[in-house]
């Protein structure tokens, strides 16, 4: 039925490296570019230096062993109870530790650097940064036998020193696979910045080129490979309300979602694709685009440490560029840059972990001329569940499920399935879903019922089989009765030209309604532009029964204070905002 879905091709991820290793050891596996470097010669020659490096599968090969042979030396027990935390920026570190835990017997527990990417993006001097407590949370839950980190996020993990114990810290440059030469310059940017670590004095804590020089490496049949159905990775998810909880993703999770990607994505991939990875690594999409390019369409995975909207658009060009995943956030940046243009290599886009904004669609594709397919997934779902297709133009569509996914819409309080066009939460069943959440028992039994994941998320569903996204089930209001999801009010208001393509609605207590509510509307005015100019959108709003209370304009910067790393917004500082200005 599938030309991928096979039962006997799904093995551990390792297995699947090692198969890309041996079947084609000198083709690039990575390319990563530290940096796209502008250069100015006189007044009239000009030109980009990229400074990185690129990696083989082999060269690969032997970061991944050199990984798993400290691991294993420092690991108490190698029977996957213990965890290896990576806290890196996307660097080529980030899979020797991936890989090497698996092969060690580890599970890597990937943390998130959304909280802090604000301030990362920024070049605040690290020492300013306090550890959030989602970061906090998320590390103290893992319990790490081991933490690899970006060398500057060393102040951060400082700061839990007490907390953590006798874990073994590993601190790496994101130099530290690059060629000595650029390692120099490195450094000297990285003083300036701010960003230079001195190895710390502190029991446990080690620089990772310090740790590579005394491993002798020990050929691939010396590791065993993991079981299929063995934890392949913690990622922590908590929605935009909830604590981290970490979900675990089994390896033949993972790869039979790559594997359903590809029979649903057909003749728009081919072996040997260049694929851009723009997404952190430690975000479940990033992930499974990165992997799917190492481990499926065996082309180069190129890559920055982070978003550089003008540097990427470098690469899309001098790289051609043929798969890029981002999300509505850096589709919209890179619009802003003017030598974006026309990209004919580029011939698959995925939006995810997100809506995208219709403008933002319609004005890529039409400066660069390729089209942008829409997806739809959660870290429970590791992460993939639909994809839309160019030749599927359904308008708001989120696709159909792909191959081997199960998805039903049913009833939000009966649990009754519905039919066509009726709005329910979102029901998956499939490969690709999770075992459960890292030792929560409780939650998962929540999430995981009968067989069927609970996605918390409400859709309808039309006669071709078309999946609509409605939001979030803990986003929605009850008003008069009825069931008002927020998402459709602010796509109400994001029409107005008015609005600068940001909006946020949150609903409060409904005076004299026991377990009702009324709405709070923010957006970010265009120049020029008033509340005045919303009256018509607002009387429009009240007469589908939505009840606004109030309409709020905000600054591009409070906006932004709200949206995560991949442009989500939180819900709950929009609505602690709205309650400090009461």
């Amino acid at each position: 039925m599938f030309k991928w879905l096979e039962e006997e091709d799904v093995v551990s991820l390792p297995e699947a490296l090692f198969s890309a290793i041996t079947a084609n050891p000198r083709g690039i596996a990575l390319d990563y570019v530290l940096k796209v470097h502008p250069v100015r010669i006189g007044k009239l020659f000009k030109f980009n230096l990229v400074i990185g490096k690129r990696m083989s599968y082999e060269e690969l090969g032997k970061l991944v062993k050199g990984f798993a042979d400290f691991f294993s030396s420092r690991l108490l027990w190698r029977d996957f109870s213990e965890t290896i935390a990576i806290f890196t920026l996307n660097c080529p570190q980030f899979w020797g530790v991936y890989f090497g835990a698996q092969i060690s017997g580890a599970t890597p527990a990937l943390i998130s650097l959304a909280t802090i990417a604000k301030e990362l993006r920024a070049k605040k001097p690290i020492e300013e940064i306090k550890i959030t407590a989602e970061i906090r949370e998320q590390i103290l839950d893992a319990k790490p036998r081991i933490i690899v980190a970006t060398d500057f996020l060393w102040p951060l993990l400082s700061q839990l020193k007490d907390e953590l114990g006798d874990t073994t810290i590993i601190l790496t440059r994101l130099a530290d696979t690059l060629p000595f030469y650029w390692r120099k310059l490195y450094k000297k940017a990285a003083t300036k910045e701010g960003r230079w670590i001195e190895p710390p004095p502190a029991k446990n804590v080690f620089m990772l080129n310090d740790v590579l020089k005394k491993i002798d490496l020990r050929p691939w049949s010396a590791f065993a490979y993991p079981d299929k159905e063995q934890v392949a990775h913690l990622i922590y998810t908590g929605g935009t309300t909830g604590i981290p909880k970490g979900a675990m993703s089994s390896h033949a999770n993972v790869l039979s979602n790559i594997f359903q990607c590809r029979d649903h994505l057909g003749e728009y991939i081919q072996e040997g694709d260049r694929v851009l990875g723009t997404m952190p690594f430690f975000h479940s999409y990033g992930l499974i685009i990165a992997l799917m390019s190492i481990l499926n369409v065996q082309g180069p995975l190129i890559f920055p440490p982070t978003f550089e909207p003008k540097g990427v658009v470098y690469l899309l060009k001098k790289k051609k560029i043929q798969i890029l995943g981002a999300i509505n956030r850096m589709f919209k940046a890179l619009l802003a840059v003017p030598a974006l243009g026309k990209l004919p290599d580029l011939k698959l886009c995925i939006s995810g972990a997100g809506k995208l904004d219709k403008n933002v669609k319609d004005e890529f594709e039409r400066q660069t001329g390729a089209k942008i397919f829409e997806g739809y997934g959660l870290t429970e779902a590791s992460p993939v569940v639909s994809v839309t297709l160019p030749c599927e133009d359904q308008p708001r569509t989120i696709g159909r499920p792909l191959p081997g996914t199960e998805v039903k819409i049913v009833d939000l309080e009966t649990r009754k399935e519905l039919g066509p066009g009726e709005i329910g939460e979102i029901l998956i069943r499939g490969p690709q879903v999770m075992i459960g959440y890292y030792k929560k028992l409780e939650e998962t039994a929540k999430i995981l019922v009968d067989g069927w994941l609970r996605t918390g998320d409400t859709a309808y569903r039309d006669e071709k089989g078309f999946l609509y996204f409605v939001g979030r089930e803990k986003e929605m209001s009850k008003i008069n009765g009825e069931n008002v999801f927020w998402l459709d009010v602010e796509r109400h208001f994001l029409l107005s030209e008015a609005v600068d393509q940001k909006c946020a609605v949150v609903g409060v207590p409904r005076p004299g309604y026991e377990d009702e509510q009324m709405l709070v509307v923010f957006v970010v005015l265009g120049r020029g532009k008033t509340l005045d100019d919303l009256k018509d959108f607002i009387y429009s709003a009240n007469s589908k029964n939505w009840l606004i209370k109030k309409t709020l304009a905000v600054s591009e910067k409070v906006f932004s204070e709200w949206e995560d790393a991949i442009g989500k917004v939180q819900k709950k500082k929009v609505k602690k905002y709205y309650e400090e200005q009461l």
